[in-house]
């Protein structure tokens, strides 16, 4: 299997420069089945950052990932991942 830092085009350095950063993040249309975004998930549950999930399907399908995979328990302790349903050409503005 190839790791995110073994191209350097995938520019994953700097996403991870972006993620200490943050004070929040926003996920849009993901089933979060990627590598980013559990190590995205991992950070905001050590940092406490609050999240947002915008999908075109109901939060129980994303749900379900956020209970297992590689997070474990990490998930437990964070800030709720708020769920926001619908277009993103509708829901994003109003973030």
């Amino acid at each position: 299997d190839e790791e995110y830092e073994s191209h350097s085009f995938y520019q994953y350095r700097k996403a991870r420069r972006w993620l200490e950063c943050a004070k929040a993040l926003v996920f849009v249309g993901t089933s979060f089945a990627v590598g980013v975004t559990e190590h995205a998930l991992l950070g905001a549950a050590e940092r406490s950052l609050p999240s947002f999930s915008f999908n075109i399907v109901p939060e129980s399908a994303t749900q379900a990932h956020e209970a297992g995979g590689e997070l474990g328990g990490a998930r437990q302790h964070a800030p709720p991942m708020h769920h926001i349903v619908g277009c993103c050409e509708v829901t994003l503005p109003k973030l």
